[in-house]
């Protein structure tokens, strides 16, 4: 099982107000498969300090310059919690919403302004199978690999 077969799409609340200090990122993930897969939430979107650690990539298309946002490394004790795993039936989806602070700079007037997100990063654990078979496996044969979202897209106004 290849962990590319989990796919990320990410969605952007509709036309967010130029006055917010913040997106409001939908990310989905998607088991294409026939069987179950479990996944180690741990940077992923999914992960609950999926904000800090460097996933999301904001991009202002009118200025075409990234937004620069503020990352933190974290260091996890293994064996992860079973709250960790996540496990996708097949031919399903699990969701998160994560909100993304747009700039330090709330002065500036960006309404008109195009933004665009995308999550990058890499599969920590992903396995074939329902959590409770993936949580007796404590860890080991887990498949690791890079993923990669669409690139979503808004303008403020």
């Amino acid at each position: 099982m290849n962990p590319v077969t989990l796919q990320i799409l990410l969605s952007l609340s509709p036309s967010p107000s130029s006055l917010s200090s913040s997106l409001s990122v939908i990310a989905t993930i998607h088991n294409p498969t026939p069987q179950p897969i479990t996944f180690l939430r741990w940077g992923t979107p999914l992960d609950p300090r999926a904000d800090l650690l460097g996933i999301f990539h904001i991009h202002d298309e009118t200025l075409d310059q990234p937004v620069v946002l503020d990352t933190v490394q974290m260091n996890r004790k293994w064996p992860p919690s079973e709250v960790d795993f996540v496990q996708i039936l097949p031919a399903s989806s699990v969701e998160a919403t994560v909100s993304l602070p747009l700039d330090r700079n709330k002065h500036e007037d960006r309404s008109g302004h195009e933004f665009s997100v995308q999550a990058k990063g890499r599969w920590h654990g992903v396995w074939s199978g329902t959590a409770k078979e993936v949580i007796a496996l404590e860890g080991k044969q887990a498949e690791r690999g890079e993923f990669e979202s669409n690139i979503a897209r808004t303008t403020l106004i």
